[in-house]
């Protein structure tokens, strides 16, 4: 009799032990389901993924169009990685990996991007989550094997299929306006077909207002009147820039391309002293980053930033569209180019200076 108390009492414990742990994984599932089924909270976006052929490590990310400020950085571990932040509204999102490379990613509220693929491929990554992520993979994996001319006419059948969308804004910028030698008359007319369709969208219109001022552009054209502040405090205007030839630049620390825009430049001044001038604004949200910076790479011009990004008047009096931008004007005042690649940069200055007329430091 004992006996069987003894194993009747074993097993009732046995079996209540038993029924706590089936309660907490029933629960743990339970919460589980619920969360996984809530998804991103609206007011937040979420961008997560694996990547294969890489363990630990980390890339970037940032927004051009106001989604977050400043550079941030994603950390990866196991191949895996998750990063969510606040959102609102619509908005465009940056990748920058590794080897500098880049992949843009439409951020939604209550939406999570997916992204998924090889760091040995990655043109052939997938990003999913959203109709927008899923439109630009696709339409990536389309351009991919096509010609430049035949770019420009798939770009252009999307646009004007998805005259609204955030991908075509995109879209604009990166295959029309940071085209080799853009046709901003072009482009002003088809934007300002997409406001008549999406009369509402405030993108669209803010950028066929930026394209206005764009569209008569020639060689005639003269730098803007203007009045700015430096970061040293130091006021500046269009009297500031009367040597041979000045540069006005516009870059950002959050900018991945901008990232040799300083030292290419710094040599350039070195080389040419005060027959070149130089005049670059920071578009960063906060001065910090701007400020630090200049003092570690002891930049011997003035930097301006505002703090207002895309907001900035000198965005609107220079009508910049997309960073990093570079204008150069003679020491009258007139624009002898603009929006051209780093090199172009480079070799434009050096033709019209002179290589071997260069200052000593």
């Amino acid at each position: 009799m004992r006996n069987y108390r003894y194993i009747s009492g074993r097993h009732n414990a046995a079996y209540s032990i038993w029924q706590r742990v089936s309660y907490m994984i029933i629960v743990s599932f339970s919460l589980l389901f619920f969360y996984s089924s809530c998804g991103t909270p609206d007011g937040r976006f979420r961008i997560e993924g694996r990547l294969n052929n890489i363990n630990q490590g980390e890339f970037y990310i940032y927004s051009p169009d106001g989604g977050l400020t400043g550079l941030d950085t994603i950390h990866i571990a196991d191949g895996r990685f998750s990063y969510e932040i606040s959102l609102t509204d619509d908005a465009t999102f940056i990748i920058v990996f590794p080897n500098f490379s880049e992949h843009v990613i439409f951020g939604r509220s209550g939406a999570t991007a997916k992204i998924s693929g090889d760091v040995s491929h990655l043109k052939e990554i997938e990003i999913e989550g959203t109709d927008e992520n899923k439109q630009m993979t696709e339409l990536r994996k389309h351009l991919a094997n096509q010609t430049p001319p035949e770019q420009k006419k798939s770009v252009l059948q999307f646009i004007n299929d998805n005259p609204s969308s955030i991908v075509s804004i995109y879209l604009i910028d990166k295959y029309l306006l940071q085209a080799e030698k853009p046709d901003y008359k072009e482009t002003y007319t088809l934007v300002g077909k997409l406001v008549k369709k999406a009369p509402d969208n405030a993108r669209l219109l803010k950028l066929h207002q930026q394209l206005g001022s764009l569209k008569n552009f020639s060689d005639s054209t003269r730098l803007p009147d203007f009045t700015a502040t430096d970061i040293e405090g130091k006021s500046v205007n269009l009297f500031s820039l009367k040597s041979e030839l000045n540069a006005v630049l516009f870059w950002a620390t959050w900018n991945s391309e901008s990232y040799g825009l300083i030292s290419n430049m710094q040599r350039l001044k070195k080389d040419y002293g005060s027959r070149l001038t130089i005049l670059s604004v920071c578009m960063d949200a906060g001065k910090g980053d701007c400020q630090r910076r200049a003092e570690r790479d002891s930049l011997k011009w003035s930097t301006v930033c505002d703090e207002k990004m895309w907001e900035s008047p000198l965005v609107e009096k220079f009508a910049i569209t997309d960073i990093p931008c570079y204008i150069l004007a003679d020491k009258s005042g007139r624009v002898v180019a603009r929006y051209f690649t780093l090199q172009e940069l480079r070799e434009k200055i050096e033709k019209t200076l002179g290589e071997k007329e260069k200052q000593d430091k």
